[in-house]
C-alpha cells in the first residue's frame, strides 16, 4: 500500500530569549536594590558629615585654645558658631572678640548641609568660645550640638579651656 507523505510544518518550541515579563521583574528588581543602595548610602553620609564636623570643629576649638595660651601673635583666639548661613559653619578668628577680630586670620569652615547647631548654651549667652591669652581660660563655657537626621554630636567646653565630645 502506497502512502502519502504528508508535509506537516513543526512549531519550533525552543526559542530563546526573555519574554517582557521576565524583562519586567528584572528590572523591578535592580530598581528595587538600587533604591535601598541610595538609601543606606545616604545615611551613611550624612552620619560621616556629622562626623567630620563634629570633629573639626573640636580641634579647631583646641587650635584657638593652644594659639591663646601660647600667645600666638600676641593674641586670645576664639571660634565663632554662625548659625544665620546655609550651610551653617563656624570661624576660627583672632581677638578678644568676634566682632573685633583680625579677619585676615579667619578660618572659615562650613558643615555639610544637613548638619546644624542645635542647643547652643553658653555663659556668655552668644555664638562664640574666647579663650583667654597666656590662661586659656574662658567666660563663654558651655555646651552645644551638631544634628544630623536622627544623629547627636555633643562638644562641651569648660572654664578652664578644655574641649570635650561625645558622638
Amino acid at each position: 500500500m502506497y502512502k502519502a507523505q504528508t508535509n506537516h510544518k513543526t512549531q519550533n518550541t525552543n526559542t530563546k530569549g526573555f519574554t517582557f515579563v521576565e524583562l519586567i521583574i528584572v528590572f523591578t528588581l535592580f530598581s528595587l536594590l538600587f533604591g535601598m543602595g541610595a538609601m543606606v548610602m545616604g545615611n551613611f553620609t550624612s552620619s560621616q558629615g556629622l562626623r567630620f564636623g563634629g570633629d573639626s570643629i573640636v580641634q579647631s576649638l583646641r587650635e584657638a585654645h593652644t594659639n591663646s595660651t601660647s600667645q600666638y601673635r600676641d593674641s586670645a583666639w576664639g571660634v565663632y558658631f554662625d548659625t544665620a548661613t546655609d550651610p551653617q559653619r563656624y570661624v576660627l578668628f583672632k581677638g578678644g572678640t568676634y566682632a573685633s577680630r583680625d579677619t585676615s586670620f579667619d578660618q572659615i569652615t562650613d558643615f555639610y548641609k544637613q548638619v546644624n547647631f542645635q542647643n547652643v548654651s553658653l555663659s556668655g549667652g552668644g555664638q562664640e568660645i574666647v579663650f583667654s591669652k597666656r590662661s586659656g581660660f574662658t567666660s563663654d563655657d558651655g555646651t552645644f550640638q551638631l544634628v544630623a537626621d536622627s544623629e547627636t554630636y555633643n562638644v562641651s567646653v569648660n572654664s578652664l579651656g578644655f574641649v570635650d565630645f561625645s558622638f
